[in-house]
């Protein structure tokens, strides 16, 4: 059996990556993974065991290793997938916030391979929730994350638009690509 192409929804936070997700998947009747970090962050938040930083280094690895094996449970009975970030998007938040490298993350995220990124731009309105922090400084972390697919020569297009008109732009983009 062929396994299915792997496009991540990818970007800031509060760009509309769950919702596009979701919509992909239900157009296209096929698979989408969760972002393991939001579970993850979420299941501490309610047994009431974070602390001041949302997301503090230690949790970095279990974060990485919940969205691969969520990942790994990708069924070989589609075209394609949608997943809603992957390893990449924990590299780019862990240099923004820690300032510094991770030779097991740069080695995890140059082993995993995804066929195609759509880039989430920050035109949406940004919606406040208890695991977001940076409605100020979205246009540079949206830049952190273009620079990190441009010098890994991945391949992707930046998905733009409001409600409706985001998800055809991301619709034309795909068949453009898969169909």
């Amino acid at each position: 059996m062929i396994e299915p192409s792997k496009i991540v929804l990818f970007g800031p936070e509060s760009t509309g990556k769950t919702t596009l997700c979701k919509e992909l998947a239900k157009y296209f009747l096929v698979d989408w993974k969760p972002e393991y970090a939001r579970l993850y962050l979420e299941n501490k938040l309610n047994s009431n065991i974070l602390t001041d930083a949302i997301c503090p280094e230690e949790d970095l690895m279990p974060i990485v290793l919940g969205q691969i094996e969520l990942e790994n449970t990708i069924e070989n009975n589609n075209k394609f997938v949608f997943l809603d970030t992957n390893p990449l998007e924990t590299l780019v938040y862990a240099k923004y916030y820690f300032n510094k490298t991770y030779p097991w993350l740069e080695k995890i995220v140059g082993f995993r391979k995804y066929d195609y990124y759509l880039l989430t731009d920050i035109s949406v309105v940004w919606q406040p929730d208890i695991l977001r922090d940076k409605p100020n400084n979205r246009q540079e972390i949206f830049d952190l994350f273009l620079n990190e697919l441009i010098i890994r020569k991945l391949d992707f297009d930046i998905i733009t638009g409001l409600n409706e008109n985001r998800l055809n732009n991301a619709i034309k983009f795909i068949k453009n690509k898969f169909l």
